[in-house]
């Protein structure tokens, strides 16, 4: 399980250095080659990402430019 928030916390953050065009065709990507076995399915991965690609989106626009987790 922490596994797997780590990981999503890694793509948001790749999201957020790439901008904005290219997050959610990215994150089809990893749901298809990264977060597979999953139990939720890939709309529900679909709609999890997107909320951290938001959030992403979110920080750029108050100048964050880096997390340390």
């Amino acid at each position: 399980m922490k596994m797997r928030y780590t990981a999503l916390a890694m793509a948001a953050a790749m999201f957020a250095a790439h901008g904005a065009w290219a997050a959610e065709p990215e994150a089809k990507k990893w749901i298809d080659s990264e977060f597979q076995p999953s139990t939720l399915s890939k709309d529900q991965q679909a709609a999890e990402m997107k909320w951290f690609i938001d959030a992403a989106k979110k920080l750029q626009a108050k100048g964050v430019k880096e997390i340390s987790v």
